[in-house]
């Protein structure tokens, strides 16, 4: 097989548009709409992930015939393109026909468009064909389909039949003789078989196709000793959402807003860019600053490099104290395995870690990080983990709340009550016999990001639907919020022993007074009225003291503004001029 292009991939869709089924049950979605479903969700993963990729798309079934062959019944929809959204809102508008056609010649016809519109030979060929499989069994065994065979290995082409039911050798359902003409046509040229049901949910994610993971090499300085290791990226949060791009519509096209940069002084008057000097402000001083002076006012951290400060105990690493937007593996150069893997072990063994100092490139920012140990972990090797560490002006202490004083306040069959509804809610795990394996739900790196998986909805349908009010989110997707079934079954009776023993008051919101008044001299007293009585009467002894407080407080008041009049006469007096005669002077 040649060398596939990175970047580039075409996509052929082959779907049977003829409706062969008569006796499907009407309350259920035929597989003509799932099929639809399943041609809109490849194209708009298309456009949201691989823009560069061209598609194609084939109709069987259709009522008119257009293909080089001349093959009855058989439509090439459109040349290979890049995906757009004209073409997801002609899959909308497709309807069922009446007419049949198997799927030998199908693919014959897709066979000879993949020629004749693939013109890079690196790029990914892929043949996607979705029917049910339903023609007239006389008329498949007249086929011989070796030449189909030959000819799709000759293409290096991925086949991917979408249909009804499973056609694995496991299969519980009998095949008809379509479908076991097609198994073994997929198991000659190493093609997948999916049901269309298990198909659609896994087209609603959005994942975008894995990378390979870039090498940093480097020499880990670990005091007069240099080892040559190899970072990789294990983890990271390297989702970016598409450039907001903003236009300008006409009466006739939509063109993208342009900005310029103008310099202007304090009376608005436009000044040229080489007139003008660059600099900081320090308070109210400018401070000029050339461009040497900028070059050595930044911090040169050196080349690149990863340098060992020192070992630690892992238990003194808090969790509090990593950062960063992912985790690295780091592992040795072949020639260097020997020292590397003797560093790891003897840190495991001692349970400590490494600090670190990485400067990635050239005078870049530096950072600190860790180094732990990884070893004996199923599925994978021994190395070492990096991951970022935070600097001490980075650090935020929260001082929580003691609970012990609540906590005492609980009586015992409170705290059991907790105690159970913590136990009926734990994620228990899940045993396969067959495999001998144990699932647990929510597992790390299992859970898809589901506000991620809404905003490719939401775009999709305003470039499809603009004046329509964007849509709430999917049911498909609010299921991820959803705890497992066994956890709901199980926290049934400690939630109503939670309700029964924490009873919850409602707490009335107190009255605002402090309303804007918009009523007459007459509604004056009105708020006044509406309080509640008994908060006036107040007991007699705390009155007399409130009262007796308040008089000192007056008389202090009058002693102070006595003081404040004599000193404002005395300098008044000293201030007095006689007008007249520096009117008379001037």
């Amino acid at each position: 097989m040649p060398p596939k292009s990175k970047n580039k991939e075409y996509l052929i869709i082959l779907v049977n548009i003829g409706c062969t089924d008569e006796t499907e049950n009407e309350n259920e979605t035929s597989f003509f709409e799932k099929s639809k479903q399943v041609i809109q969700l490849l194209i708009k993963k298309k456009i949201f992930l691989r823009p560069k990729d061209e598609v194609g798309i084939v109709l069987m079934g259709a009522s008119e015939t257009k293909n080089k062959l001349l093959f009855d019944n058989i439509v090439e929809m459109n040349s290979l393109q890049v995906p757009n959204w004209n073409l997801v809102e002609n899959v909308i508008n497709l309807k069922c026909t009446k007419e049949k056609t198997n799927w030998v010649d199908g693919i014959t016809v897709a066979l000879d468009y993949i020629k004749r519109e693939c013109v890079e030979a690196n790029a990914a060929r892929k043949l996607v064909l979705l029917t049910d499989f339903k023609e007239d069994p006389t008329i498949i065994r007249q086929y011989d389909v070796s030449n189909v065979v030959s000819d799709i290995n000759e293409a290096y082409i991925d086949l991917l039949a979408i249909t009804n039911n499973s056609l694995n050798a496991d299969s519980e359902i009998e095949l008809n003789p379509s479908e076991e003409v097609f198994a073994d046509v997929c198991k000659m040229v190493e093609g997948k078989i999916l049901t269309i049901d298990d198909t659609l949910p896994k087209l609603m994610i959005y994942k975008d196709h894995p990378k390979k993971a870039a090498a940093w090499e480097v020499d880990m300085d670990l005091f007069d000793i240099k080892i040559p290791v190899i970072f990789y990226l294990k983890t990271t949060e390297d989702f970016k959402l598409p450039k907001w791009q903003k236009f300008t519509e006409s009466q006739t096209a939509k063109f993208p807003v342009q900005k310029e940069r103008t310099l202007v002084d304090k009376n608005k008057d436009e000044i040229d860019e080489e007139n003008t000097i660059t600099g900081t402000m320090y308070g109210r001083k400018f401070i000029p600053l050339s461009d040497e002076d900028k070059a050595m006012s930044k911090y040169q951290s050196g080349p690149k490099s990863l340098t060992v400060y020192g070992f630690t105990k892992e238990r003194r690493v808090r969790l509090d104290y990593l950062a960063g937007k992912g985790s690295h593996i780091v592992v040795p150069k072949l020639q260097w395995a020997s020292p590397f893997y003797s560093l790891v072990k003897a840190m495991m063994d001692r349970e400590t870690v490494a600090i670190v100092r990485r400067v990635y490139r050239n005078n870049l920012a530096p950072k600190m990080g860790v180094l732990i140990p990884k070893i004996d972990v199923p599925g994978q090797l021994w190395c070492l983990v990096y991951i970022e560490l935070i600097f001490a002006e980075d650090r935020r202490i929260l001082q929580p709340k003691p609970i012990t004083s609540t906590l005492n306040e609980l009586s015992d069959a409170q705290k059991e009550a907790v105690d159970d509804l913590i136990d009926s809610m734990m994620l228990a795990t899940v045993e396969n016999n067959s495999m001998d394996e144990r699932q647990e739900p929510f597992e790390a790196g299992t859970v898809n990001h589901v506000s991620r998986q809404y905003i490719w909805d939401v775009l999709a349908h305003r470039a499809l639907y603009p004046d329509d009010p964007l849509p709430p989110m999917s049911d498909f997707l609010q299921k991820f919020f959803e705890p497992p079934q066994s956890v709901q079954l199980r926290s049934k009776r400690p939630l109503k022993d939670i309700k029964t023993l924490f009873p919850i008051k409602a707490v009335e919101k107190k009255k605002n007074f402090k309303k804007r008044y918009e009523g007459g001299p007459d509604d004056l007293r009105e708020p006044f009225e509406s309080v509640d009585r008994s908060t006036q009467d107040l007991n007699a002894t705390t009155t007399e003291k409130s009262v007796d407080r308040i008089a000192e407080d007056s008389e202090m008041e009058e002693a102070q503004l006595s003081l404040i009049a004599e000193a404002v006469e005395a300098a008044s007096q000293s201030m007095d001029v006689d007008l007249e005669e520096l009117a008379k002077s001037m």
